[in-house]
C-alpha cells in the first residue's frame, strides 16, 4: 500500500511541475523553419576556370650554308670565283672522307633514302645513320665543308608546372551538444529546429554535388582541350617534316642539274660533286627526322604540363566549392547552436519568474 502511495505521489508532482511549465511559457516556440528558409543559406556559384592548352615552339633547320654553294655551283661555268670556291670545298671532301666512305655514300638510292634514314634514326644498329653521322661529324671539322652542315633550332615546350597545391577538405562543424532540464515543449522546439537544419544541409549539398559536377566537366573540357592539342600538333610537326624533305629533294635535284650542266669539271670532280650532293641530301634527311623526333618528344611533354595545368584549374575549382560549401554548413549549424539555445531559453526563461 505505500509503493501504490508514492508512485502515485510521484505522478501527481511531475504532472504539476509540466503543468507549471506549460503555464509559465510566454509566446509560441519558435518557428525555426523560419530561421531555415529553402535557398536561404547561398552556396555560392564556383568559378569555371577555361584552361588554354600551350603549343609547342616548333624547331628549324639552317640550310643557308648549302644555298651559297648551289648558287657558286650554279655559276662555275662563268665565275671563276664561284669555281675556285666549289673546288676548295672539293679538296677538303677529299680529305675528310675515306674511299670506303665515298663508295658507301656513292652507293645509296636517294629514292628510297627518305624512308631508309627516317626508319634507321630509331634503330641504333642502323650502318647508315652510323655512316651519315660519322661524316656530319667529320664535314664539320674543315672550314670549307662545316656551313653545307645544317643548324638546328631545337623546339621549346613542355616545361611541366607544379600540381596546383593541396586539394582542401570538405569539413564538418561542431554541433554543440548540452544537457539541459527539459520540458515537452522545448523536446518540439529542438525537433524543429534540427528538422530545419537537416533539410538546409541537404539543399546545400545539393548544391555542391551541383557545382561538383560543374567541375567535373569543366576539367573533362580541359583534358580534351590539351589532348586534342596534342593531336593537331603532332599532325603540324609531320607536315613540316614532309615539307622540309620535299625542299631537300628539291634541292638536290637542282645540284643534280647544275652538276650535269658544268662544263669545267674533271671526271673525278663530277663524281666527287655527285657524292657530295648525296652526302649533303642523306645529312638533311637525317637531322629533320631527328628534328621531327625532337618535337614529337616535345609535344608529348607538353602534353603532360597542359595536363597538370587542368589538374591545377580543378584542385582549385574543387577547393572553392569545398570552402563554399564548408563555409554553407557552418553558417546553418550557427543557426542550429543558436537556435538550440533559443529552445532552451525559451523554455526555462520563465524558471525564475
Amino acid at each position: 500500500m505505500k509503493r501504490i502511495l508514492l508512485k502515485g505521489s510521484v505522478l501527481v508532482a511531475m504532472l504539476l511541475i509540466f503543468s507549471d511549465c506549460e503555464q509559465q511559457i510566454v509566446g509560441p516556440v519558435p518557428n525555426f523553419d523560419y530561421e531555415f528558409p529553402s535557398g536561404g543559406i547561398d552556396v555560392g556559384d564556383v568559378t569555371l576556370e577555361d584552361v588554354t592548352p600551350d603549343d609547342i615552339t616548333p624547331g628549324a633547320m639552317n640550310t643557308d650554308g648549302q644555298t651559297s654553294f648551289g648558287n657558286n655551283l650554279a655559276n662555275v661555268n662563268t665565275n671563276p670565283a664561284a669555281l675556285a670556291a666549289v673546288r676548295d670545298q672539293l679538296t677538303a671532301l677529299t680529305q675528310a672522307l675515306s674511299t670506303s666512305q665515298k663508295n658507301a655514300i656513292k652507293g645509296l638510292n636517294v629514292n628510297s633514302l627518305p624512308t631508309q634514314v627516317k626508319d634507321g634514326v630509331s634503330d641504333p644498329n642502323s650502318n647508315l645513320i652510323s655512316l651519315i653521322a660519322t661524316i656530319q661529324g667529320l664535314l664539320k671539322d674543315y672550314p670549307q665543308l662545316a656551313p653545307l652542315v645544317p643548324t638546328m633550332t631545337l623546339p621549346t615546350g613542355g616545361r611541366v608546372l607544379n600540381d596546383g597545391g593541396r586539394l582542401l577538405e570538405v569539413t564538418v562543424p561542431l554541433i554543440e551538444t548540452k544537457v539541459f532540464a527539459v520540458n515537452a515543449l522545448e523536446l518540439d522546439c529542438e525537433a524543429a529546429a534540427r528538422r530545419a537544419y537537416n533539410t538546409t544541409v541537404a539543399e546545400i549539398d545539393s548544391a555542391y554535388n551541383a557545382q561538383l559536377v560543374l567541375v567535373s566537366n569543366k576539367d573533362s573540357e580541359n583534358i580534351q582541350a590539351a589532348i586534342a592539342l596534342r593531336t593537331t600538333s603532332i599532325a603540324a610537326a609531320n607536315t613540316r617534316y614532309t615539307e622540309r624533305n620535299l625542299v631537300f629533294r628539291s634541292q638536290y635535284d637542282a645540284f643534280a642539274a647544275s652538276i650535269a650542266n658544268s662544263t669545267v669539271f674533271t671526271p673525278a670532280e663530277v663524281e666527287l660533286l655527285n657524292i657530295l650532293n648525296t652526302l649533303m641530301y642523306a645529312i638533311n634527311l637525317y637531322n629533320s627526322t631527328l628534328l621531327l623526333n625532337l618535337e614529337l618528344t616535345a609535344i608529348a611533354n607538353q602534353l603532360a604540363a597542359n595536363l597538370a595545368k587542368a589538374a591545377a584549374a580543378k584542385t582549385t575549382m574543387t577547393n572553392e566549392a569545398n570552402t563554399k560549401r564548408n563555409a554553407a554548413i557552418k553558417e546553418a549549424t550557427d543557426r542550429l547552436n543558436d537556435g538550440l539555445n533559443t529552445c532552451h531559453n525559451q523554455g526555462g526563461a520563465s524558471g525564475g519568474d
